[in-house]
Formats: C-alpha cells, sequence, structure tokens
C-alpha cells in the first residue's frame, strides 16, 4: 500500500543518514579484507520473519527498485563503496560483520532473506583450521610434486589469540534449520570446535575470507568412517537481527 511505502522510505532515509556515523564507528574503512574489493550498499532493515520452525526468512525492506536481485548474498557489516561507479546488475547482501544468508525475492521495495541456518541455504565456503596458545595440530600439506606430507604446527606465541594454521578446506555450507552443517568432510583435515568457516575463494560476490561461523562440533559420517558431519554456529545473531547491507559489486 501507498502508507506501508512511505513508511519504508522512511526508513531507509534515517537508515542513510545515520551511515556516516555508523562507517566511523564501525572501521570499515581499515577492513582490509574489502580493501580492492569494489561495492555499493543497499540499506535494508529486518521487518517481519517466518515462524522459525518453517523456514529461517526475513523480509527487508528493500528491494527491485533498489537494484536488489535474487541470489545475492548477506552479511554483517558496511562495507567500503563507490556511489560514482557503473553498477553490475546484481547484488550480494550484507549485514554487520558476518555472512547471515541471501536474497531469495524481491518486490518493488522488498526482499526476503535467507538465513544461512535455513534449511534451503546451501553456498560454496573455505574452513580455515586453527591452534590457541600452546596447542599444536597435525596437517597435511600438499607438495610441489603431488604427494602428500604430515606437519606438525604448533602456535607461534606472539599473540595470545588463536591463529590459522595450513590451506583452507573447500567446504559445501548447508543450513539444517538450526546451525550450518558442512556434510563429509575428510576426517584427516582434523576439524576441531574453534575452526572459522569462512566466505570461498570461489565465491565473487563476496570477498574470500569473509567470516561467517565458528565450529561447535564434529561427527563421523554415518556412510563412511573416512568422513566427518561439522557443525557450525554463525557468527552474526540470526534472533535479533535487525539491519542488513546488500552488496552491489562494481567493476573497475
Amino acid at each position: 500500500t501507498a502508507e506501508l511505502e512511505h513508511l519504508i522510505q522512511a526508513q531507509q532515509q534515517m537508515i542513510r543518514s545515520q551511515q556516516g556515523t555508523i562507517e566511523s564507528l564501525t572501521g570499515w574503512r581499515s577492513n582490509r579484507l574489502m580493501r580492492g574489493f569494489r561495492c555499493k550498499l543497499i540499506e535494508a532493515r529486518v521487518l517481519a520473519g517466518e515462524p522459525i520452525s518453517l523456514r529461517d526468512r526475513r523480509l527487508l525492506d528493500a528491494g527491485r527498485d533498489q537494484g536488489v536481485a535474487a541470489g545475492q548474498v548477506v552479511i554483517t557489516r558496511r562495507l567500503l563503496h563507490d556511489l560514482d561507479v557503473a553498477l553490475p546488475p546484481k547484488l550480494v547482501v550484507l549485514g554487520r560483520n558476518y555472512v547471515v544468508g541471501r536474497i531469495t525475492e524481491c518486490a518493488g521495495f522488498s526482499a526476503t532473506l535467507q538465513l544461512v541456518t535455513d534449511r534451503g541455504f546451501e553456498m560454496p565456503a573455505a574452513l580455515w583450521r586453527s591452534v590457541g596458545s600452546g596447542q599444536r595440530r597435525t596437517l597435511y600439506v600438499k607438495l610441489p610434486d603431488g604427494r602428500r606430507q604430515q606437519v606438525v604446527v604448533a602456535h607461534d606465541g606472539r599473540t595470545p589469540g588463536r591463529h590459522t594454521v595450513g590451506d583452507p578446506v573447500a567446504v559445501r555450507a548447508q543450513g539444517n534449520g538450526r546451525e550450518i552443517v558442512l556434510g563429509d568432510v575428510p576426517a584427516e583435515h582434523d576439524v576441531q570446535p574453534g575452526d572459522i568457516l569462512t566466505a570461498s575463494e570461489s565465491t565473487e560476490l563476496i570477498p574470500f575470507g569473509l567470516k561467517i561461523g565458528e565450529v561447535t562440533r564434529t561427527e563421523p559420517a554415518k556412510k563412511d568412517a573416512h568422513f566427518v558431519n561439522v557443525y557450525v554456529r554463525p557468527f552474526a545473531d540470526i534472533r535479533t537481527l535487525s539491519e542488513v547491507y546488500i552488496v552491489l559489486p562494481v567493476s573497475d
């Protein structure tokens, strides 16, 4: 209705007026993942959600009139963008620090956001293994001749936080209604709680390495003991999600 459209436009204007302050507070200009990744952000506010037991989806107040298209990805941080460049036809959706889902449907002033925990959600991702202070891990590394070698890596002790080790493991992230599941990951990768799931290098619509969630547990695959199923908790608080940003990559 005209009244609803007027309300949505007013909300969008309010978000735009706050953008400068939020950008200065969140430090998005220093985000190393965004350096060289040219994009425009389309602000959106979460208006409503279907029952969690049915689908993990949310209605957004940004739609086709702003260039939003189905298939675009949602994350949770405001990103660097350039309003003066020509824009490609497809967009990715962002939130505030982490990937939270993708756009599945668009109307004139609204779009449906499919969360990473939705049973229908699926995307390529990268799993980064890590070590904490005083910890060691055994990894397999690929040699130039194609052979694999077992190596032991340890925390370097320079900082107290966890350090990533080895190359990322290519995985397929899927929602199960409550969390994210990585199915049939080779057990030899020794995935452990605390390992980090990020956007894949093959996902062109968002920067490689943008965080999605953290591994909470693994379980042996029922069909083959050489594989495990990995369970990931999203970094974003899906339950309190209120504002997201749709990312529109721009060409050079």
